[in-house]
């Protein structure tokens, strides 16, 4: 754990004297540069998604074109970008190489998460919908390890209708457009696992309590059960071994942290531990040699990102490129089929995400997501820890501004969002990495706290089970610690400390203005849960599938009537008297808008300093630029009322 120092927030001596000479032209031009920086900062990057084709001729990109991202190719190393497509309405959301002259790529409308796949010659630019029929959510079922035998010419995806939760699983060859059932999923399935040939074999059902993996030889034979576990365990399934007969997982049975395990599916149990960390969950990120046929790394986010080697060559690699950019956040985005070319990202507190190509023995570099932010200094963000209330260890981060002495500062508390998905296999968590909101709030004068409160990913399953049934309770009081903690340490002024967050941090948001008001100026939530009573009657299609799964880990809407509106703002509301800001984006699937609006009715006339910002064509985040340039501005002028006043 590195401790805080503060020496690099203090002017150098020239800076000082440049502003006692020329005070009004020093602040006018600081002004200036603040101002552009502040927009880069919230603005959409220049380059995103970097794709290496699998004979290594090719890199595909997303750029901004028409104001929307649209997909670019280039030689590798040199040579002119290309325009694949030109789209003026809507986003390419995410894409993958089929072979060497198709990408399949997906797009929603307007952030409502109806996703089509659409398939894209590289050559004619020809765009075609593989999918036509889809009415509901569709999700691209990728084999990111497939062998030489797959078929490159199908791929496998996830539909339901409007109306059903229960994604049915189809296979499309993308030449003929010849599309198959390959499973009519009756019994509410999920989770599938492909083989390496591209074949549908494993599967999960969430229950109330407890959760089953089913597994199948063939896709020609029945789903069976071959492990049932509580849902106070965890059992990620990851991918088959190379010879297709045994499951690689990460597994919480029998292990607090999540260790990488290999389990027999005809014997029904573990054959062996591949990996374990001493102290911290393993992630499903791992790297997969198909040549090698063999793991080559697995990761793991202590106080950063780091990895587990199990190939020196690899290692080597990440070495190299380590030694050569510093500390950083280093992952390896995809490579050739030769295995002789590696993508790689790179980035770190202070500098955003910039891209190289290893080939012919040497780092290359390819472009990078803001380039106007190469000469500017941002602010850097440390690793803390500190005790609960009730004894359990918090970790967390702060970024302080870089010229302002650490001391009573005003100060904004960012509460991050979870994956509101029971059948998720983490929440979320904050770690050491580049954060736009973050670095745009130290711009402006703000300390932020980021706290990993108890449920957050990462630090075991006991730590994890702390936050069942603990929405609006025991996760507010490591909230409330972390408050505590900033005041102790003479960072924060005790009146002058920001709410933020979104979606279930945006819950949390409101849910501590509530409880402590006396802690906050004011609070900031972005389609954030405002009422579990509401919200659990109408979840939508796919939340549904996992109804029982929501009820045991946060209350049933008819049985524990009396606990959800103690924990749910809009039947609180009453106790809310802050300035509140509150945004939401109308096509938002996951949580409606209607949970913001609602609240925003109840608060009209009783709180003084009250905003709210919906915008009818953004669905769970603002994606747009001008929407979002809009979203920070009016999120500035309500801090510096609350805070800065």
């Amino acid at each position: 754990m590195i401790k805080i120092q503060y020496s690099h927030l203090k002017f150098n001596a020239f800076c000082l004297l440049f502003f006692l000479v020329f005070p009004d032209w020093a602040r006018s031009a600081e002004n200036n540069v603040i101002a552009k920086v502040k927009f880069t900062l919230i603005s959409n990057p220049s380059l995103q998604q970097p794709r290496l084709a699998p004979e290594g001729d090719y890199l595909a990109f997303l750029k901004p074109l028409n104001d929307h991202y649209n997909l670019f190719i280039k030689a590798p190393l040199q040579g002119e970008e290309i325009p694949l497509t030109s789209f003026s309405d809507q986003d390419i959301q995410e894409y993958e190489w089929q072979d060497r002259e198709t990408i399949v790529f997906s797009q929603d409308k307007n952030g409502d998460h109806l996703y089509h796949l659409y398939r894209l010659n590289i050559h004619s630019k020809e765009t075609v919908n593989l999918t036509p029929e889809a009415q509901g959510q569709t999700y691209w079922l990728k084999n990111p390890f497939p062998s030489a035998s797959a078929h490159s010419n199908e791929i496998t995806y996830l539909s339901h209708h409007l109306n059903s939760g229960q994604f049915n699983v189809y296979r499309v060859n993308i030449k003929t457009l010849k599309t198959k059932l390959i499973l009519d999923n009756k019994e509410g399935l999920s989770g599938f696992i492909l083989d390496h040939n591209g074949r549908l074999r494993l599967a999960q059902k969430i229950h109330a309590n407890h959760t089953e993996i089913l597994y199948r030889p063939g896709e020609s034979t029945p789903f069976k059960n071959i492990l049932t576990y509580d849902l106070k365990q965890k059992f990620i399934p990851l991918m088959f071994t190379p010879d297709n007969l045994n499951i690689l997982a990460l597994s919480q049975i029998d292990h607090d942290k999540a260790t990488m395990v290999e389990f027999d599916p005809r014997r029904k149990k573990v054959t062996r531990i591949i990996y374990q960390h001493p102290n911290r969950d393993l992630t499903p990120n791992i790297i997969y040699s198909a040549k090698q046929k063999k793991i080559m790394a697995i990761n793991i986010i202590d106080w950063k990102n780091e990895y587990a080697f199990f190939d020196a060559e690899m290692e080597n690699l990440f070495d190299r490129l380590s030694e050569k950019e510093g500390q950083s956040h280093i992952e390896l985005l995809n490579f050739n089929k030769s295995e002789d070319q590696f993508l790689f990202s790179v980035q770190s507190d202070q500098k955003p995400t910039k891209y190289y190509l290893y080939a012919n023995n040497d780092f290359n570099f390819v472009g990078e997501e803001f380039p106007n932010l190469n000469n500017i200094s941002l602010s850097s963000t440390r690793p803390i820890q500190l005790q609960s209330r009730d004894g359990r260890t918090l970790y967390g981060y702060v970024t302080l501004p870089s010229k302002l002495i650490p001391q009573q500062l005003p100060f904004i508390i960012f509460i991050h969002d979870a994956k509101l998905s029971p059948d998720s296999a983490f929440w979320g968590r904050d770690s050491w990495e580049y954060n736009p909101v973050v670095q745009w709030a130290t711009l402006l004068g703000y300390g932020v706290l980021q706290i990993n409160y108890r449920g957050s990913s990462g630090y075991g399953k006991r730590f994890s089970n702390l936050a069942h049934r603990q929405w609006g309770s025991g996760i507010q009081n490591d909230i409330s610690d972390g408050y505590d903690w900033l005041i102790k340490q003479g960072l924060a002024h005790p009146k002058k400390v920001a709410l933020m967050g979104q979606g279930f941090g945006g819950y949390l948001a409101l849910m501590s203005a509530i409880k402590e008001p006396q802690n906050y100026a004011c609070v900031l939530s972005l389609s954030g849960i405002t009422n579990w009573v509401s919200f659990l009657k109408n979840l939508n299609p796919y939340q549904k599938l996992f109804q029982d799964r929501w009820y045991a880990l946060v209350g049933h809407p008819k049985k524990d009537l009396d606990y959800l509106k103690k924990i749910s703002p809009s039947s609180i509301s009453q106790k809310i008297n802050l300035p509140v800001f509150l945004a939401h984006g109308k096509n938002n699937p996951m949580i409606s808008f209607e949970e913001s609006q609602q609240l925003y009715k109840l608060l009209q006339g009783r709180v003084s300093d009250l905003t709210y910002l919906l915008k009818e064509e953004e669905g769970e985040f603002f994606s747009k630029e001008e929407n979002r340039k809009e979203l920070f501005s009016a999120m500035e002028r309500t801090l510096k009322n609350c805070v800065k006043k």
